[in-house]
């Protein structure tokens, strides 16, 4: 296997209130696509409980750069007490759900994921002085691209609850 480096570490969005977590779902998989992440689920588990439902999703997209780079989006859901509701707004009833969600978010990038660099000595030791050397305003490049993304998927999920924030508060 190759190299992976943790570059963006614990993004969190917190909230708490009115949200849809089918919509959150789509929203983050939309988002990914768009920018030409594949999708890879790794975790889906629901508990339910007396006070509601407990639903940890671990998706992990990941995006072919080159035949060398990789990067791969880390996003950890867990949602609490996740109940129905139902709200009205315009006159319209509307099944919404309640609860508390955390959106952890890291980004990772894989070199060499194909491993073809570390077959013998001698390729490692190219590998090393190219990733130093040769390769380094290339990578650094690569690096804030996957920051970017990071850093919007976080804002798209803030406004996203921020937007259901304010539902809760005129329609309460």
């Amino acid at each position: 296997m190759g190299e992976k480096r943790l570059l963006v570490e614990g993004l969190t969005v917190s909230y708490a209130g009115y949200f849809h977590t089918k919509e959150l779902h789509k929203l983050i998989r939309k988002f990914t696509e768009d920018r030409g992440y594949s999708p890879h689920d790794i975790l889906h588990e629901v508990k339910v409980k007396e006070d509601g439902r407990y639903i940890i999703l671990d998706m992990r997209p990941d995006k072919t750069v080159s035949d060398y780079v990789k990067f791969r989006i880390q996003i950890k859901l867990v949602m609490d007490k996740i109940t129905d509701a139902i709200i009205e707004i315009d006159s319209k009833k509307i099944k919404i759900n309640n609860g508390s969600v955390k959106v952890t978010i890291s980004g990772v990038v894989l070199t060499d994921y194909e491993s073809d660099w570390q077959t013998s000595a001698k390729k490692l030791f190219f590998k090393i002085l190219f990733d130093k050397f040769i390769y380094k305003k290339h990578m650094d490049e690569m690096d804030a691209m996957l920051r970017k993304d990071c850093t919007l998927l976080r804002h798209e999920i803030s406004s996203f609850l921020n937007i259901n924030k304010y539902i809760k508060d005129v329609h309460e």
